[in-house]
């Protein structure tokens, strides 16, 4: 079907002899000279419907979004909106600042790694790049309540009392590292006051669930190779005697060599 033609060229098509195509349901609005224009006024914001086999949970819009700019929208909200000052949205209503994201954000450039931080050339580029703060962690026993142990039963040194932790997160015991490096830790349990160092203590830490190194009746020291994402756990198992309760200066620490 042709209007303003007599020989379509397809199955519906639109000549005109000006450069306007104009779909509006305000009669008075002013002439401009667009291609095309789809006009409305008040809360009427002209937008166009798309629907999947009349699907309305597939449901898209592309118009106006009442503030005269523009947007792109689901049943769910806008998706993607933008103001004539060139301010932009991603599922949120609001514009605290030029690009605004109501969610998670992903790049992917060749530069993303576990743990890296999001930085900027003098130029602005944003690219992925390691963490220049040194990760640390200190917890300890003090003030804590009594723990007791029983003689041939492994405990996790869930020490609790978190001095600081930066860059490694510290839960039921266990380190999870954050940023790739070389690690140094150190380990120490202890019996209470008043007991008697007859019972043979054994502390190990262990790698990613899996014993990295173990010693009996002193403190661990080492270093180890970490990847973001691997956990370090510290344990403690008292052999012989009786229960006996653990030191409260029994501390556990961390920090990141390089």
């Amino acid at each position: 079907m042709g209007i303003g033609t007599d020989t379509p060229t397809s199955f519906f098509e639109i000549a005109t002899g000006s450069s306007t195509i104009r779909l509006r349901n305000n009669p008075t609005a002013g002439f401009t000279t667009t291609t095309a224009e789809w006009i409305g006024t008040g809360l009427y914001q002209p937008q166009m419907t798309f629907n999947a086999a009349n699907d309305l949970s597939t449901k898209w819009t592309i118009g106006m979004n009442g503030l005269g700019g523009f947007k792109i929208g689901s049943v769910n909200g806008d998706v993607l909106s933008l103001t004539p000052g060139g301010n932009a949205r991603f599922g949120t209503n609001l514009f605290p600042s030029t690009v605004d994201v109501n969610g998670t954000l992903k790049l992917v450039d060749g530069t993303e790694g576990a743990g890296k931080v999001l930085t900027s050339d003098a130029n602005g580029n944003a690219s992925w790049q390691a963490s220049s703060v040194k990760a640390n962690f200190a917890a300890t026993h003090y003030g804590q309540p009594a723990f007791i142990l029983v003689p041939n039963v492994e405990y996790t040194a869930d020490l609790a009392n978190i001095r600081y932790a930066n860059n490694m997160t510290y839960s039921g015991g266990v380190i999870t590292i954050q940023v790739d490096g070389i690690y140094h830790f150190d380990f120490l349990a202890s019996f209470a006051f008043g007991y008697t160092n007859t019972q043979q203590l054994e502390v190990k830490i262990l790698k990613d669930g899996g014993l990295y190194s173990q010693e009996f009746e002193r403190a661990l020291s080492l270093d180890m190779q970490l990847s973001a994402g691997q956990t370090v756990e510290f344990t403690m198992r008292q052999h012989t005697g009786s229960d006996v309760q653990l030191g409260a200066y029994s501390r556990i620490s961390g920090h990141k060599v390089d």
